[in-house]
């Protein structure tokens, strides 16, 4: 305990409180950090200087058991598997040394959760767990802090529980508490180095295979992956239900394919099913808003709502 207290440093008895999800440190005096789904701004000084703050994220670096090699000057990596900790240091960053610590869930978060906070209605609930009974495939999509991670470790629990999942994580955020899941992480966080594991799930004997975050490169062999009859998950970043379809397309181009804007839109929709859309409304929840079906038509991607609130 002693050893991680030191190497969070001047962030420890904020970081320690339950109840705060994420510290962000944009400059020496900004400061802030999300309590209870609300932001809050961290009152008086908590570092004396930049030479402090660059002292912390070496700290953490170390405790982690990475080292910043010269001439690099960002490093995104997790600490004893519960925290994300983002780093960005001068001359990158331009006010000073950034850090962002995103706590990664201790347990799962299951259906009664969801509904106790008003996460889903009963009828998202059911319908979800229909089209997962049947095998279906989705793509898990939201914002920033939407909480669209979460949702997938949900997702990842209900899957049935004789069937064998495996994950393919650029950084090891995934929680889940089934069995009969193999987990693959990526060992320098390279997006590159997505492919070779998508490829080695390829002859995994996996029911399910999830992508907890679609970079670009690995996409369209993912796509590969589902379309030879494997069931899948992946988690993208987007602004609404379509604009998961429309990102989904700028990765899968920035991919290894030489093939027409067609062929990918004619992969997406054979790859997966579903969009799953969850966000963080104005109150401060977070909820799943949009269910689609994908559907091609006439060489276009369309949704059909079939949940929404």
């Amino acid at each position: 305990m002693k050893e991680i207290k030191d190497a969070f440093g001047p962030l420890w008895e904020l970081y320690s409180k339950s109840s705060v999800s994420e510290i962000i440190v944009d400059s020496i005096d900004d400061i802030y950090y999300e309590e209870s789904g609300k932001i809050h701004n961290c009152k008086g000084r908590v570092f004396s200087s930049d030479e402090e703050i660059v002292q912390t994220i070496n700290k953490l670096i170390e405790y982690s058991g990475r080292k910043l090699k010269e001439g690099q000057y960002s490093m995104n990596f997790v600490v004893d598997e519960t925290t994300n900790i983002m780093v960005v240091l001068p001359p990158l960053s331009i006010k000073g040394p950034i850090l962002n610590l995103t706590k990664i869930p201790n347990q799962s978060f299951g259906w009664s959760e969801y509904l106790k906070f008003g996460a889903i209605e009963e009828s998202g609930k059911k319908l979800i767990e229909d089209l997962l009974k049947d095998s279906k495939s989705f793509l898990v999509a939201g914002p920033v802090g939407s909480g669209k991670t979460t949702l997938l470790n949900m997702l990842v629990d209900t899957i049935d529980k004789e069937q064998r999942v495996v994950t393919i994580e650029k950084m090891a955020n995934l929680v889940t508490n089934r069995k009969r899941v193999a987990r693959l992480q990526t060992e320098n966080n390279k997006a590159e180095e997505l492919i070779e594991l998508v490829d080695a799930a390829r002859s995994m004997r996996a029911d399910y295979v999830i992508l907890n975050d679609i970079q670009g490169p690995e996409t369209m062999p993912f796509l590969s992956l589902l379309h030879e009859g494997h069931s899948g998950m992946a988690l993208i970043g987007a602004e609404n239900v379509f604009d998961a379809l429309r990102r989904l397309e700028l990765k899968a181009l920035s991919s290894d394919f030489t093939g027409t804007i067609e062929d990918i839109r004619y992969a997406i929709s054979s790859a997966f099913d579903y969009v799953i859309f969850q966000e963080k409304c104005e109150d401060g929840k977070r909820r799943v808003t949009r269910v689609g079906k994908i559907i091609c038509d006439g060489n276009r991607l369309n949704l059909d709502i079939v949940y929404k609130v």
